[in-house]
């Protein structure tokens, strides 16, 4: 029965004589059951997104803790505690938590982890996730050109802000491609070169799927002054940035291949 108790006996008595029983000498328990249904093996969870964690409950389990472990043994991280098990998941924003990796930052790679849940009253009643999964990065590859030779330009510098974050990548003496590992979401970026003035960039983190391929899904470009760039909006293109004609006709521009790879 589902009858959750650490102090369960059975009776046996006569029904028509109750001078006539016997019972167990010592209390036994009935408990609930809980099984992990994902994150289980081979997930890849980038930073910021939210997933669920979801999981089986036989019985009556009212509340539940999550936690994760970096080595499979010690489930030391905590996730959720408490938490209600109405509907045996939880959708858990992965954090940018360096408690979850073995290294700061976005350097590195990614670590395996797992992931436990505990009925909240019973921390005998509990599984694990079968298999390691990793929380990632997003690689955003940027590839920055002179629009009108295509050569590729050296000495940039910047720097890249998550909107509403403290989170930011800084960069300089720039040449040729860069990848910068990046977590789901709003950024902006500041590019500067001497000769070209800078020109602010928006982007968004998010993977949108086109036969096969991961690109950016949207980039828009913000003049960084009134006149001396042009802008452009793309989806999963190549942005072209340029300045206004000087008195001499001259044009010069640099062009930035964006490119969301996961």
């Amino acid at each position: 029965p589902d009858t959750i108790s650490p102090n369960c006996k059975i009776k046996v008595a006569d029904e028509r004589d109750d001078t006539v029983f016997d019972e167990f000498n010592t209390p036994f328990k009935i408990q609930g059951a809980l099984t992990i249904i994902s994150p289980n093996g081979g997930e890849r969870w980038i930073t910021y997104e939210t997933h669920p964690i979801t999981w089986i409950t036989y019985g009556t389990i009212a509340r539940v803790n999550l936690f994760a472990s970096k080595d499979g043994s010690v489930y030391d991280i905590p996730i959720v505690e408490n938490l209600d098990n109405k509907d045996s998941s939880y959708n858990w924003e992965i954090p940018d938590d360096d408690s979850l990796k073995d290294h700061e930052g976005a350097a590195g790679e990614p670590l395996p982890l797992r992931v436990r849940v505990v009925d909240a009253n019973d921390d005998a009643v509990h599984d694990e996730s079968d298999g390691d999964f990793v929380i990632d990065y997003y690689n955003i590859t940027w590839k920055i050109k002179d629009v009108l030779t295509n050569f590729t330009l050296s000495d940039l510098s910047g720097k890249s802000v998550k909107a509403g974050e403290s989170y930011s990548w800084e960069f300089s003496n720039l040449s040729g491609e860069e990848i910068q590992r990046a977590p789901y979401g709003d950024w902006e970026t500041i590019w500067k070169k001497v000769g070209y003035g800078d020109v602010k960039q928006t982007f968004s983190a998010k993977p949108l799927l086109m036969a096969g391929k991961t690109e950016v899904e949207e980039a828009t470009i913000i003049d960084g002054t009134d006149t001396k760039f042009r802008t452009e909006t793309h989806v999963g293109g190549s942005i072209a940035l340029s300045s206004a004609p000087d008195k001499y006709g001259k044009v010069t521009a640099i062009i930035s291949d964006t490119r969301l790879t996961v």
